[in-house]
């Protein structure tokens, strides 16, 4: 390329010096022909020269820029023949981007300039454009610019080089100003020359002047800055240092971002410095915390998992179980690491108790075919032939070196509760097909309006006559056509919708088939099932009619009884009362008249004697007139018949208390009341007895008899209450339910009697508290 240069000098001097040669000759006539000899070598060198240059020489006309010379070495370069392009415009041979620099320097050189150098694009005959770098003189004649002449030298092979050094240079910037990593070239002092895009959005700044006024203690953390400058004292020192390392930074919003740093010595713009590489490993550090918490996890969820794991390599052999497994298998982990999981150790026995081929291992088929296998049972006999069952899945693992992940859970309770239910099931059948009473099972359909037999037991089968096998499968509208007037379908649907059990009481149903009294009780299964337990009471109902009857005819006996009991009494009362106490009376009256006339009689001993006898036998039938009056009142007391309940319960208040001196006291608001004389009279009775058991059990101190309107009689419940309370030792539960206990047995049947309410109740030391409900009218008995 010198020797080229060289060249073009040596043609721009001898052009140069053949113009002042032609201006001198022009100037001189006499010098004319030594001139044109000179100019004859000089053209004959110049020819020799243009035609042996490797540069293209050419001359363009300056009225329209065709082409009126070139030399050889334009075929050599440019592929076309010189013939192809004498005589016409240059232009087209530049590449389009360059038309204007060529048209420019065109018409600087015809405006007497020398442009140099200068590049422009010419097309060669392969379609290709080849780089020349142009110097351009004017062509003067007769000191007249008549055109241009220019050398062009081919720089294609540099442009090629530049444009490759070029790009390289572009690409290694750009490589790092776009680079993922952040950047930085330093000084052995630690100034910052370069940063990229990258370091700056690391730490947050915007620009690198940013970056390099912030102190280095504000981008570390405490920890890295003093790690920092412990590096920084060790290369001052000359020591090693290391030169990949990992720091924590401060960005400019404070978040801390943690980097892995890599510290190069390099060639810098001729100079050696440091190229500092600097990645953003947050994520990964998180990553890595996460991956460790996991593991973590996994660790403790592995250890504390409640199924027993197992993990092989891809030989079978045991290389990792739990805890479970340890607890589960009674076998310690060392022990199972030194198995494989088909090796003899193990004993493995099929659901049914025969060995377990190998091949059915939930382990060996993951293992062959490469996919999950889950739930397969097998039992591990041990040692002392106890037989844990448990419940297997197993799953490749895609690893390498790995086999298989084994999960076994410990079945054995439920194994044992499938056997007790198995055993429960027979008892079940048994017990349900042995019980006395009627049971069937229905499936509900039609939401829930139809009912469909699904099994029947034998007691049902004796009870209703069918046969199981022909009634299973039907509706219960086929099989029992009477069942809608019966009642018993809204039971169905109401405990197969609440779910709550019901008992539906006895009820007479008859069909075409069936005919009797029935009692069910209906409840719902787990399965939506509906079953119903009953029982033909038919020959119980008429034995509870008949029983009835015969109690209402006892009861109307008794009360006939009483009643007749009660007329006697009121027959003798009356008679003692008339008879005797007028008798008495009589009697009394007569000695009252002797004890007047001996006392107008003569006084002596036989009269003092006498009338001593009269006060007596007189005070003696006083006493007789007040036990008439008491056994009259108490057979039946004429203030009953006289003035009525109230005034009978107040005087025997009175009399009770006169008597037993236990304080009796009577409250009523009611002022007369008009009841039948049957009641009247089975109340005062009641009441008579519920004083004399005072008197005899309640070691009482006081008594209230209150007597008032039901609260119920506000709504048409017309009735009164009788309440008797003492403040006795209360009477027990045992005394009340004592069959012995005949005087409270005969107070029920006198309430009955009258179709009153009977209760009574006691408290340990709060007294005992009696309650009548006495019906204002009498309630009719039961027709016998």
């Amino acid at each position: 390329m010198k020797d080229q240069s060289r060249t073009k000098q040596a043609l721009i001097q001898e052009l140069v010096s053949l113009r002042q040669r032609i201006e001198e000759l022009e100037q001189s006539e006499s010098v004319r022909k030594k001139a044109e000899e000179a100019l004859r070598e000089s053209e004959e060198r110049y020819r020799l020269l243009i035609e042996n240059t490797p540069e293209v020489i050419y001359s363009l006309s300056a009225e329209d820029g065709t082409i009126t010379s070139l030399n050889p070495a334009f075929e050599s370069i440019t592929g076309w023949s010189r013939a192809e392009w004498l005589g016409k415009p240059f232009m087209p041979l530049m590449h389009p981007d360059d038309l204007g620099l060529a048209a420019e320097t065109f018409q600087q050189v015809l405006r007497g300039e020398i442009i140099q150098p200068y590049e422009l694009r010419i097309l060669s005959r392969s379609g290709k454009y080849i780089s020349g770098e142009f110097t351009s003189v004017p062509n003067i004649e007769k000191g007249k610019v008549i055109g241009e002449f220019g050398i062009a030298r081919d720089i294609t092979d540099r442009k090629r080089a530049e444009d490759m050094l070029h790009r390289s240079e572009g690409n290694f910037r750009r490589s790092l100003d776009e680079s993922p990593l952040g950047v930085r070239i330093i000084t052995a002092e630690g100034e910052t020359i370069y940063a990229n895009r990258a370091i700056l959005d690391i730490y947050g700044y915007d620009s690198l002047e940013e970056l390099k006024i912030t102190p280095v203690k504000k981008r570390y953390t405490p920890e890295s800055l003093a790690e920092h400058q412990m590096r920084r004292e060790k290369r001052k020192r000359g020591d090693d240092a290391p030169i990949e390392y990992e720091i924590n930074i401060v960005r400019k919003d404070g978040e801390v971002r943690h980097l892995q740093v890599f510290r190069k010595e390099i060639l810098w713009d001729t100079e050696r410095q440091f190229q500092v590489l600097y990645s953003d490993i947050t994520d990964r550090k998180r990553a890595e915390e996460e991956l460790h918490i996991t593991f973590e996890k996994y660790r403790v969820l592995f250890d504390a998992f409640p199924l027993g794991i197992s993990i092989t390599d891809a030989v079978g052999h045991i290389i990792e179980t739990n805890r479970e497994s340890e607890r589960l298998l009674k076998i310690s982990r060392e022990e199972q690491i030194s198995r494989n999981y088909v090796g003899p150790e193990w004993q493995i026995i099929c659901p049914d108790g025969t060995p377990m081929p190998v091949h059915e291992y939930a382990s060996v088929r993951a293992m062959k075919e490469n996919c999950l296998v889950e739930n397969v049972e097998m039992g591990i006999v041990k040692g002392n032939q106890e037989i844990t069952w448990i419940n297997v899945t197993a799953a490749p693992i895609p690893l390498k070196n790995f086999g298989v992940a084994i999960a076994y859970g410990d079945i054995t309770a439920r194994k044992q509760a499938e056997e007790a239910l198995r055993e429960n099931e027979i008892r079940y059948r048994e017990l349900f097909n042995n019980i006395s009473s009627g049971a069937a099972i229905y499936e509900v359909t039609n939401n829930g309006n139809d009912f469909i037999f699904k099994d029947f037991n034998l007691a049902g089968e004796r009870l209703d006559g069918d046969r199981k096998e022909d009634i299973i499968g039907k509706s219960i509208y086929q099989v029992r056509p009477g069942i809608n007037k019966f009642g018993l379908l809204e039971v169905f649907k109401r405990v197969w919708t609440t779910g709550i059990s019901e008992h539906y009481p006895a009820k007479f149903y008859q069909d075409e088939q069936l005919q009797g009294w029935y009692e069910n009780f209906v409840y719902r299964l787990p399965s939506g099932e509906i079953v119903a337990v009953y029982d033909d009471i038919t020959e119980r109902k008429q034995a509870e009619e008949e029983l009835r009857v015969s109690r209402a005819q006892l009861r109307a006996l008794a009360g006939r009884l009483q009643q007749i009991r009660e007329e006697e009494r009121l027959m003798v009362a009356r008679e003692i009362h008339d008879e005797m106490g007028g008798g008495l009376t009589g009697l009394k009256m007569d000695l009252s008249w002797l004890l007047r006339k001996i006392g107008n009689a003569d006084p002596g001993e036989e009269r003092v004697a006498l009338m001593d006898k009269i006060h007596t036998s007189n005070a003696l039938i006083d006493q007789m007139i007040k036990v008439v009056r008491r056994i009259s009142a108490d057979l039946r007391p004429s203030v009953l018949d006289d003035l009525g309940m109230i005034a009978a319960l107040s005087w025997q208040s009175q009399e009770f208390t006169s008597r037993t001196e236990i304080q009796c006291e009577f409250v009523t608001s009611i002022d007369y009341i008009n009841l039948e004389d049957e009641t009247a009279i089975g109340v005062f009775r009641v009441f008579q007895e519920a004083l004399t058991n005072v008197i005899r059990h309640s070691q009482a101190t006081k008594v209230v008899v209150v007597l008032r309107e039901d609260e119920r009689s506000l709504f048409g419940d017309e009735s009164l209450v009788l309440e008797i309370r003492d403040n006795g030792r209360g009477i027990t539960e045992e005394e009340i339910l004592n069959p012995e206990s005949l005087g409270l047995l005969g107070m029920k049947e006198r309430v009955l009697a009258f179709g009153g309410e009977f209760s009574i109740r006691g408290e340990p030391g709060g007294g005992t508290s009696l309650v009548l409900k006495i019906p204002r009218h009498k309630i009719p008995s039961p027709q016998v």
